[in-house]
């Protein structure tokens, strides 16, 4: 009896052991999965910005050509050549430009 007892106590010591140690591989595998996730999710957020970025140019350019198109061959009122003025200094920022 004592020794049936002894045999239950050491399978479920070692049942226990190899459990914990199972448990901790798993979440220091999550874990270095949560670091490539992270590196994901901003190469992600860059390219998005990136994206938004080319974006916002290319309509900024739209609009600079409409109100050329617009004015070709006539004089630019005032407040056109701000706004031109204006797009052109947003879309050098936009550019990185200096």
């Amino acid at each position: 009896m004592k020794r049936a007892i002894m045999i239950l106590t050491l399978i479920t010591l070692v049942t226990g052991t190899l459990g914990c140690l199972w448990s901790y591989d798993q979440s220091k595998a999550d874990a270095a999965d949560l670091l490539v996730i992270r590196a994901q999710i901003a190469n992600l957020q860059t390219a998005f910005k990136d994206d938004q970025q080319r974006r916002r140019a290319q309509d900024i350019e739209k609009r600079i050509w409409q109100l050329e198109d617009r004015f070709e061959g006539k004089a630019f009122t005032q407040s056109a050549k701000e706004e031109v003025r204006r797009l052109k200094q947003e879309l050098k920022e936009l550019r990185g430009d200096k």
